[in-house]
């Protein structure tokens, strides 16, 4: 596949990521929807956690340099083949020298992604696929994706028409919601952060997303190893307020910090 634009940040990621090095620095990476990455694989015949592309934001396109079977899940960006539309969530052939094309996100979901049958070939890094650019390893040379890249893709064991036309039933097609529930615990004092300042009231956050349900662990405080996994984390990291956190530890996600009276 040629990358024609690359669009805000587009990477190779795969699941679960490059685990087991948090202790040196090395976030886990990955994709931050890891059920719509799955899905998708699924759809075009691979392992569930092949290297896809993961498109944040959109305004991405790629031409097909072969006959290739794709699948689009995650944000619907209104994807379209040359001129045509094609479904979200359902498996079909992109003929040599078509181009898919993605618009920009629209007002749920923010991450969109592309599994290819036979995968992203990629070298591993660490036991894992995933790009982490902050660090310039893992993924295509380390980076997002840019104009003219060259993206090698896999065989697969099963023909095109094995593959093309396969959907995801209703059932298992997350629904993106414009806002997310917040569940809040009071706890006793808690520090502020590392500055040595008097111990203040606090709330304890907590929030996992994954696999279309919420499954609940408790955040830590700021002297504490805090959760790392797919989906969106909160938890208390200094003072008052909230940090959001991505699977790159807010290296590639950044982080964005929310005033606890907020929370209700």
């Amino acid at each position: 596949m040629e990358v024609l634009r690359g669009g805000v940040e587009t990477t190779v990621q795969d699941y679960p990521g490059r685990l087991g090095y948090w202790d040196i620095g090395i976030p886990p990476s990955g994709p931050l929807d890891d059920y719509s990455l799955r899905l998708a694989n699924v759809l075009v015949g691979n392992a569930p956690g092949e290297a896809a592309l993961e498109v944040t934001a959109g305004m991405f396109s790629v031409k097909a340099r072969s006959d290739l079977v794709l699948a689009v899940t995650g944000a619907d960006m209104q994807p379209t083949l040359g001129v045509r539309p094609v479904p979200m969530w359902e498996s079909f052939l992109a003929k040599e020298g078509d181009v898919l094309s993605l618009r920009i996100a629209g007002t749920t979901g923010f991450r969109a992604y592309i599994a290819v049958a036979g995968g992203i070939v990629v070298p591993s890094y660490l036991g894992s696929r995933s790009t982490f650019a902050a660090g310039g390893f893992g993924g295509f040379e380390g980076r997002v994706l840019k104009p003219s890249d060259l993206l090698k893709v896999g065989s697969s064991e099963r023909t095109p028409s094995e593959l093309v036309g396969r959907k995801a039933r209703d059932g298992v097609i997350p629904r993106f919601a414009k806002t997310i529930e917040v569940e809040a615990t009071e706890v006793g004092e808690a520090r502020r952060g590392d500055r040595g300042e008097a111990p203040v009231q606090h709330n304890r956050q907590w929030l996992h997303g994954g696999l279309g349900q919420h499954q609940r662990r408790p955040a830590h405080h700021p002297d504490e190893g805090r959760p790392v996994g797919g989906g969106l984390h909160l938890s208390v990291l200094r003072g008052d307020r909230l940090s959001v956190e991505g699977r790159a530890g807010g290296s590639r996600e950044g982080r964005a910090e929310i005033q606890e009276s907020l929370v209700r």
